[in-house]
């Protein structure tokens, strides 16, 4: 099944559809969302050991030799207050959190630092709609379609619906 399809039908289960696809600076993108109380499930993107690091220059060049994103980077549409004094919605900035997506950030990110890419390269970015209490399981399905996360990112995810059971199941 390609892998758009797969995206939209996962996300369609979750009660979330697709907005539609526009294009982004790095700036108005984040891996976390305090407001959200979201943070992405795949913490080893942090991760700059070499052996991490390896997987993102891998990742660069491929997006450097097919002249930018073959998949683009799913996420969330919020509205941020600029700061803590900030009470109105005309005080809000944009921002767009990554659910899926976060190797294909840093490798943008690394061409970005390069000079590979201009700061205002246009990044492709599926937006998604839905309940924002369901964002950490999408992001933790669609980031286990292609590659498993590491075990314990697995293990907090599951901890997390563990509690979740009981606190509504008693």
């Amino acid at each position: 099944m390609p892998r758009k399809k797969r995206t939209t039908e996962t996300a369609e289960s979750l009660g979330f559809s697709v907005a539609g696809e526009i294009k982004v600076s790095i700036e108005e993108l984040t891996l976390h969302s305090k407001s959200l109380g979201f943070r992405n499930p795949r913490t080893d993107a942090d991760d700059t050991s070499a052996g991490k690091y390896s997987t993102i220059i891998a990742l660069s060049d491929a997006i450097r030799s097919s002249n930018g994103l073959v998949y683009p980077i799913v996420a969330y549409h919020e509205k941020v207050l600029k700061d803590e004094h900030a009470q109105q919605r005309d005080e809000c900035e944009e921002a767009y959190v990554i659910i899926d997506g976060g190797r294909r950030y840093y490798a943008i990110n690394y061409l970005i630092q390069m000079g590979t890419f201009p700061d205002d390269y246009p990044i492709r970015v599926q937006l998604m709609e839905g309940p924002v209490e369901k964002l950490d399981d999408l992001a933790f399905v669609l980031n286990t379609q292609r590659q498993a996360l590491p075990v314990k990112d697995t293990l907090r995810q599951m901890l997390n619906y563990r509690k979740l059971y009981q606190d509504l199941h008693g």
